[in-house]
Parts: C-alpha cells; structure tokens; sequence
C-alpha cells in the first residue's frame, strides 16, 4: 500500500490540473485512491479497445505494418504493468506470429 501511496502523490505532484489538491501532497484521501483507480482503469480500457481495433483490423492478413507492431508491442506492455487480465494474451500471441512490413 506503501508503494501505491507514492506512485500517487508523485502522480498528482506533476499534474497541474490537481492544483487544488497542492495543500495535502503528504495526504493520500480514499478519494485520490478512488480517483488514481479510476484513471488507471480508463487508460486499460483503452489500451485494450485500440488493441482489439488494431488485431480485427488485420487478421484476415495475419500482417502488420512495422509502427503499427511496435505501437501494439508498447501498447500491450503498458496495458500488463497496468495490471491487465490474460484476456488480451491470446491476442498478442497471434499478432506476434503475424508478417511485420514496412
């Protein structure tokens, strides 16, 4: 719990539009746990969506263009640290075998 009370005071210290929050920096409320959780359950959830978008988009080719392989690449990387279920696993396993192009 230690650790997420860091990750979020340091997230709303570089945040300016927190600036309300600039008098309780060595308070971590329920309401920025609340918030931080929110936040960070929005961004999985678009990570998955453009992920799902990029594989449907392509499977019928089984072929990727080279930017496109590494957004998906750093995409489903972010969306793991995150903390996202194996549900997207499947998924990345069938794009990496899929032709990488320039």
């Amino acid at each position: 719990m230690e650790h997420t009370k860091y990750h979020i005071k340091s997230y709303l210290r570089n945040h300016p539009w927190q600036s309300y929050n600039h008098h309780r920096f060595n308070e971590t409320t329920k309401e920025d746990i609340k918030t931080f959780r929110e936040l960070k359950d929005g961004i999985k959830c678009l990570l998955r969506a453009d992920m799902m978008n990029t594989y449907y988009k392509h499977r019928d080719k089984d072929e990727l263009r080279e930017y496109e392989a590494q957004n998906f690449e750093m995409m489903y990387a972010a969306y793991k640290h995150l903390g996202g279920n194996s549900f997207i696993d499947k998924i990345h396993d069938d794009v990496k075998r899929w032709e990488v192009t320039s």
